[in-house]
């Protein structure tokens, strides 16, 4: 088998391997006041690289340098990251939450990185103690005193109103009772025959068994039709006194559960200042002011049904966090071992 020869290379002479430069070129006269060179010299592919590494701002990625020790590659790297000039924009997270002023529209709240998972661990905790505190504050003093004086005042009104009335009826012979219709009671006007009540269309059956004469049956008649007006005059009045008796109760459920949910929620208000999420947790504290029966069980619990749709009032304070940036990578950082 033959072999090829290399190719025999051209020898140098002794001043090809002589460095020549002009002086001439360079305008100062100590390289003392010479910056030194800041990047890494022929390592384009590497500066691509790390570059490339350090523009990545997503969790898990990171840059391993290797060489060996000595050699000036920490400061070297410190030098190129400096002029590389990575985005550090800060991060955001992004939440969801509900617009109390129209529900098809929610709210998308800004946060801090890391701060989203925070707000919706502080709102539940609000929620949790107000389901904890409302009822109990509904149980106590001085809640019952003021609801007992609040019925005691409206039920006298309602007394007197219903006993006025019932005088009359009984100088004429008449009653007052009650007719249930459905799941409402109504007053009505009863005949009185040998001191026991009879609706009046039960006159005539009185009437053919000789109970009552017809004459006294039209007499019990026109009085009844008499008193009508009058009846329903005071039947809206009752049903005035009853509403009166459920604002006033209302109204001081919303002054007891204003001073609960405004402590509840207010270091929380304070620590946020973003301007969005401030008036958000107002309108949170006003929704819960309007609707404190839903912490008293007074509506649905979230195991119920309403129709076929489940019930949950309290997935109104929930917050959604979309976007969490916790453990997100912001800008490089240098670890040397």
């Amino acid at each position: 088998m033959t072999y090829l020869r290399p190719a025999k290379h051209k020898e140098l002479a002794p001043q090809d391997l002589k460095y020549s430069f002009d002086l001439k070129e360079y305008d100062f006269e100590s390289a003392s006041v010479v910056k030194p060179i800041e990047t890494i010299i022929g390592q384009e592919r590497a500066i691509k690289a790390l570059r490339l590494g350090v523009e990545l701002r997503s969790q898990g990625y990171n840059i391993f340098i290797t060489g060996i020790s000595g050699t000036g590659k920490f400061t070297s790297i410190k030098r190129v990251l400096e002029t590389l000039n990575p985005d550090c924009t800060p991060m955001s997270d992004y939440a969801y939450v509900n617009n109390f002023q129209d529900d098809d529209r929610p709210i998308l709240l800004k946060f801090k990185a890391g701060k989203a998972a925070q707000f919706r661990k502080d709102m539940e905790r609000c929620i949790t103690l107000l389901k904890e505190h409302i009822p109990k504050a509904m149980d106590g003093e001085p809640f019952l005193s003021k609801k007992k004086n609040i019925l005691a005042r409206f039920r006298k009104r309602q007394t007197k109103l219903f006993a006025d009335f019932e005088k009359k009826l009984q100088k004429d012979g008449l009653t007052l009772g009650q007719v249930k219709e459905g799941e409402v009671a109504r007053p009505e006007i009863l005949a009185v025959i040998e001191d026991q009540p009879f609706f009046i269309q039960q006159l005539d059956e009185l009437v053919k068994q000789k109970k009552l004469t017809k004459r006294k049956e039209n007499s019990l008649v026109k009085k009844y039709l008499n008193y009508q007006d009058e009846l329903q005059t005071i039947f809206k009045e009752g049903i005035k006194i009853s509403n009166q008796i459920k604002d006033e109760l209302n109204d001081l459920e919303q002054e007891i559960a204003k001073k609960i949910v405004e402590a509840t929620f207010d270091d929380l208000i304070n620590k946020n200042k973003d301007k969005n999420a401030r008036k958000y947790l107002h309108d949170v504290v006003e929704d819960i002011i309007q609707n404190v029966e839903i912490f008293k069980g007074r509506k649905l619990n979230p195991s119920s049904t309403d129709g076929e749709v489940e019930v949950d009032y309290f997935k109104n304070y929930e917050v959604n966090v979309i976007l969490d940036n916790t453990n997100q990578k912001k800008c490089p950082v240098i670890i040397e071992t």
